[in-house]
């Protein structure tokens, strides 16, 4: 049980923390953005020598991206489908959804930001220092524009940030520590409960997505705030 705790407090900050980041600024090789489809990542632990409390082979491996109309659904499972996160996002509603399935249990919290405001889920992120350049980069099929960053507790160690304008998402970095870029992400990073988490995409496809996708699911339950809270303290 406590390994189910475990992995299920990671990966829920996990989605909390990328769910915005999930975008950058790089150009596609066709001239016409992509305005719907899905983007898949690879999560990738790069401090492999910090202490953790989780057992490494419960960390989440890869992040999927779904978005159309200025909306996105990010979605990480773990264990077979029986432990799952989604949030969906509205931009242009400033308007979000957290749906939570934890085997025969399925939650669902829906809220309403500000523009430029972070959620709690940031506000213990170490601040990033962005040094954005006119360089472009080469990554798989994009040309992307660059960015170097760090953490401010960590201001020796610089990695590469690539972002995307050819994926047409309305403020795609909205709420979230990049939102001074510009642009769809396709290479971050996050630091969060002293894990950085090393985010790659690999795959990004133009393909139709049902409307249905960016609402809640049958047999969710409506949870508050504080229902909310207290599961993410459960489980920590």
């Amino acid at each position: 049980m406590y390994k189910v705790k475990a992995y299920f407090s990671f990966v829920f900050f996990v989605i909390l923390s990328a769910f915005s980041a999930i975008f950058f600024s790089c150009n596609l090789l066709t001239n016409k953005p992509i305005s719907e489809g899905i983007i898949e990542y690879a999560i990738s632990y790069p401090d492999t020598l910090l202490p953790i409390r989780y057992d490494p082979s419960l960390r989440p491996n890869k992040m999927l991206v779904k978005f159309k109309n200025n909306k996105t659904l990010t979605i990480i499972q773990g264990m077979s489908g029986s432990i799952s996160f989604s949030l969906v996002q509205n931009v242009k509603g400033n308007h979000q959804l957290i749906l939570i399935k934890l085997f025969n249990k399925k939650f669902y919290y829906e809220d309403s930001f500000e523009e430029g405001e972070l959620p709690l889920i940031f506000r213990q992120m170490p601040n990033l220092v962005i040094e954005q350049n006119d360089e472009f980069v080469r990554y798989t099929k994009y040309k992307c524009n660059r960015a170097e960053v760090f953490f401010t507790d960590d201001s020796l160690n610089r990695f590469e940030v690539l972002h995307t304008s050819e994926i047409a998402i309305a403020n795609p970095n909205l709420n979230t520590p990049y939102q001074q870029l510009q642009g769809v992400l396709l290479k971050f990073r996050l630091k969060l409960w002293g894990q950085t988490m090393q985010m790659d995409a690999i795959k990004v496809k133009g393909t139709n997505i049902p409307d249905d996708d960016f609402t809640v699911p049958k047999g969710y339950e409506l949870i508050t705030r504080d229902v909310l809270t207290d599961i993410i303290t459960l489980v920590q």
